[in-house]
Protein backbone atom coordinates (compact mmCIF):
# COMPACT_ATOMS: atom_id res chain seq x y z
CA UNK A 1 0.00 0.00 0.00
CA UNK A 2 1.46 3.40 -0.96
CA UNK A 3 0.35 6.63 0.69
CA UNK A 4 -0.10 9.63 -1.56
CA UNK A 5 -0.51 13.35 -0.95
CA UNK A 6 -2.55 15.54 -3.21
CA UNK A 7 -0.83 18.74 -4.36
CA UNK A 8 -2.43 20.85 -7.08
CA UNK A 9 -4.42 17.87 -8.29
CA UNK A 10 -1.26 15.76 -8.62
CA UNK A 11 -0.69 12.51 -6.85
CA UNK A 12 2.65 12.59 -5.05
CA UNK A 13 4.35 9.65 -3.40
CA UNK A 14 4.81 10.26 0.37
CA UNK A 15 8.57 9.65 -0.01
CA UNK A 16 8.89 12.29 -2.71
CA UNK A 17 10.77 15.41 -1.62
CA UNK A 18 11.00 18.82 -3.19
CA UNK A 19 14.68 19.64 -3.54
CA UNK A 20 15.38 23.34 -3.95
CA UNK A 21 17.53 24.14 -6.93
CA UNK A 22 19.57 27.29 -7.33
CA UNK A 23 20.73 28.11 -10.81
CA UNK A 24 23.73 30.38 -11.16
CA UNK A 25 23.52 32.52 -14.28
CA UNK A 26 27.16 33.27 -15.00
CA UNK A 27 26.35 36.36 -17.07
CA UNK A 28 24.39 37.82 -14.16
CA UNK A 29 27.18 36.90 -11.73
CA UNK A 30 29.72 38.57 -14.01
CA UNK A 31 27.54 41.69 -14.25
CA UNK A 32 27.10 41.84 -10.46
CA UNK A 33 30.79 41.30 -9.71
CA UNK A 34 31.78 43.93 -12.26
CA UNK A 35 29.28 46.41 -10.79
CA UNK A 36 30.51 45.86 -7.23
CA UNK A 37 34.17 46.03 -8.27
CA UNK A 38 33.58 49.27 -10.21
CA UNK A 39 31.95 50.88 -7.16
CA UNK A 40 34.47 49.92 -4.46
CA UNK A 41 36.47 53.15 -4.75
CA UNK A 42 39.76 51.27 -4.84
CA UNK A 43 38.95 48.84 -2.01
CA UNK A 44 39.46 45.12 -2.45
CA UNK A 45 36.70 42.63 -3.25
CA UNK A 46 36.81 39.37 -1.28
CA UNK A 47 34.14 36.89 -2.33
CA UNK A 48 32.75 34.76 0.50
CA UNK A 49 32.43 31.15 -0.63
CA UNK A 50 32.07 29.39 2.72
CA UNK A 51 29.74 26.42 3.24
CA UNK A 52 30.50 25.00 -0.19
CA UNK A 53 29.87 28.33 -1.88
CA UNK A 54 26.62 28.68 0.09
CA UNK A 55 25.47 25.44 -1.46
CA UNK A 56 26.40 26.42 -5.03
CA UNK A 57 29.68 24.55 -4.96
CA UNK A 58 32.98 26.07 -3.95
CA UNK A 59 34.06 25.56 -7.56
CA UNK A 60 32.16 28.77 -8.41
CA UNK A 61 35.24 30.52 -7.03
CA UNK A 62 37.14 29.51 -10.21
CA UNK A 63 34.76 31.69 -12.20
CA UNK A 64 34.86 34.53 -9.65
CA UNK A 65 38.66 34.46 -9.59
CA UNK A 66 38.78 36.83 -12.59
CA UNK A 67 36.98 39.53 -10.59
CA UNK A 68 37.87 38.90 -6.93
CA UNK A 69 40.94 40.22 -5.14
CA UNK A 70 40.61 37.34 -2.70
CA UNK A 71 38.22 34.90 -1.07
CA UNK A 72 36.84 34.21 2.40
CA UNK A 73 35.90 30.82 3.86
CA UNK A 74 34.98 29.49 7.30
CA UNK A 75 37.18 26.44 7.58
CA UNK A 76 40.74 25.55 6.69
CA UNK A 77 39.65 22.63 4.48
CA UNK A 78 37.64 25.06 2.33
CA UNK A 79 40.73 27.24 1.91
CA UNK A 80 42.85 24.23 1.01
CA UNK A 81 40.25 23.15 -1.55
CA UNK A 82 40.51 26.60 -3.17
CA UNK A 83 44.28 26.19 -3.34
CA UNK A 84 43.81 22.79 -5.04
CA UNK A 85 41.47 24.47 -7.53
CA UNK A 86 44.44 26.64 -8.51
CA UNK A 87 43.44 29.81 -6.69
CA UNK A 88 46.55 31.69 -5.59
CA UNK A 89 44.88 34.92 -4.42
CA UNK A 90 44.58 35.69 -0.69
CA UNK A 91 42.13 33.49 1.23
CA UNK A 92 40.79 34.76 4.55
CA UNK A 93 39.54 32.36 7.20
CA UNK A 94 36.50 33.86 8.95
CA UNK A 95 36.60 31.70 12.08
CA UNK A 96 39.29 31.29 14.72
CA UNK A 97 41.19 28.02 14.34
CA UNK A 98 42.77 25.50 16.68
CA UNK A 99 46.43 24.45 16.74
CA UNK A 100 46.23 21.76 14.01
CA UNK A 101 44.22 24.02 11.70
CA UNK A 102 46.61 26.93 12.26
CA UNK A 103 49.52 24.76 11.10
CA UNK A 104 47.60 23.86 7.93
CA UNK A 105 46.60 27.51 7.38
CA UNK A 106 50.24 28.54 7.60
CA UNK A 107 51.30 25.79 5.16
CA UNK A 108 48.69 26.90 2.61
CA UNK A 109 49.22 30.66 3.07
CA UNK A 110 45.72 31.27 4.40
CA UNK A 111 44.98 34.46 6.32
CA UNK A 112 44.06 33.79 9.92
CA UNK A 113 41.54 35.94 11.78
CA UNK A 114 42.58 37.46 15.09
CA UNK A 115 39.94 38.73 17.50
CA UNK A 116 41.89 39.31 20.71
CA UNK A 117 45.29 40.11 22.18
CA UNK A 118 45.17 36.70 23.88
CA UNK A 119 44.82 34.86 20.55
CA UNK A 120 47.61 36.96 19.06
CA UNK A 121 49.83 36.04 22.02
CA UNK A 122 48.95 32.35 21.52
CA UNK A 123 50.03 32.59 17.88
CA UNK A 124 53.31 34.27 18.74
CA UNK A 125 54.13 31.81 21.52
CA UNK A 126 53.36 28.69 19.48
CA UNK A 127 54.38 29.41 15.88
CA UNK A 128 57.65 30.70 14.45
CA UNK A 129 56.55 30.58 10.80
CA UNK A 130 55.33 33.55 8.82
CA UNK A 131 51.65 34.08 9.68
CA UNK A 132 49.24 36.13 7.59
CA UNK A 133 46.68 37.81 9.82
CA UNK A 134 43.57 39.98 9.65
CA UNK A 135 42.23 41.69 12.74
CA UNK A 136 38.51 41.26 13.28
CA UNK A 137 36.44 44.08 14.80
CA UNK A 138 33.14 43.44 16.57
CA UNK A 139 30.70 46.10 15.37
CA UNK A 140 27.68 44.55 17.07
CA UNK A 141 27.49 40.89 16.03
CA UNK A 142 28.78 40.07 19.55
CA UNK A 143 30.50 36.84 18.53
CA UNK A 144 34.18 37.51 18.02
CA UNK A 145 36.32 40.55 17.46
CA UNK A 146 37.96 43.51 19.10
CA UNK A 147 35.36 45.68 20.88
CA UNK A 148 37.84 47.87 22.70
CA UNK A 149 39.97 50.44 20.86
CA UNK A 150 42.78 50.20 23.43
CA UNK A 151 43.10 46.42 23.03
CA UNK A 152 43.01 46.81 19.25
CA UNK A 153 45.80 49.36 19.45
CA UNK A 154 47.79 47.01 21.72
CA UNK A 155 47.44 44.27 19.12
CA UNK A 156 48.73 46.62 16.43
CA UNK A 157 51.78 47.44 18.55
CA UNK A 158 52.50 43.76 19.21
CA UNK A 159 52.24 43.00 15.48
CA UNK A 160 54.54 45.91 14.62
CA UNK A 161 57.25 44.39 16.86
CA UNK A 162 56.73 40.85 15.57
CA UNK A 163 59.06 39.36 13.00
CA UNK A 164 56.68 36.67 11.73
CA UNK A 165 53.21 38.27 11.72
CA UNK A 166 52.11 39.88 8.44
CA UNK A 167 49.05 42.05 8.98
CA UNK A 168 46.93 41.88 5.83
CA UNK A 169 43.95 43.94 6.92
CA UNK A 170 41.04 44.61 9.24
CA UNK A 171 37.49 43.38 8.79
CA UNK A 172 34.11 43.12 10.47
CA UNK A 173 30.79 41.36 10.02
CA UNK A 174 27.86 43.75 10.16
CA UNK A 175 25.00 42.17 12.06
CA UNK A 176 22.25 44.00 10.21
CA UNK A 177 22.45 45.40 6.71
CA UNK A 178 18.73 45.92 6.16
CA UNK A 179 18.50 49.13 8.18
CA UNK A 180 20.44 52.12 6.87
CA UNK A 181 20.56 53.63 10.38
CA UNK A 182 21.99 50.44 11.92
CA UNK A 183 24.40 49.93 9.02
CA UNK A 184 25.62 53.52 9.38
CA UNK A 185 26.25 53.15 13.13
CA UNK A 186 28.20 49.92 12.50
CA UNK A 187 30.26 51.64 9.83
CA UNK A 188 31.01 54.61 12.12
CA UNK A 189 32.24 52.23 14.82
CA UNK A 190 34.33 50.24 12.33
CA UNK A 191 35.85 53.46 11.02
CA UNK A 192 37.12 54.33 14.53
CA UNK A 193 39.17 51.12 14.48
CA UNK A 194 40.35 51.71 10.90
CA UNK A 195 41.75 55.11 11.89
CA UNK A 196 44.15 53.32 14.25
CA UNK A 197 45.23 50.93 11.48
Amino acid sequence: LVSYLSYNNCMIDKDFSFEPVAEIHLNALKRNLTFVKDNLCGEKLFCVVKADGYGHGIEIAKYMDKYADGFAVSKVDEGIKLRFLGISKPILLLTVQGYKEIKLAINYNLILPCESVEYLTFLLENFNSEIYLNLKVDTGMNRLGFCDLDKFESALKIIAKSKNIRLCGVYSHFFNASSSKTTRSQYVLFDKFLKLY
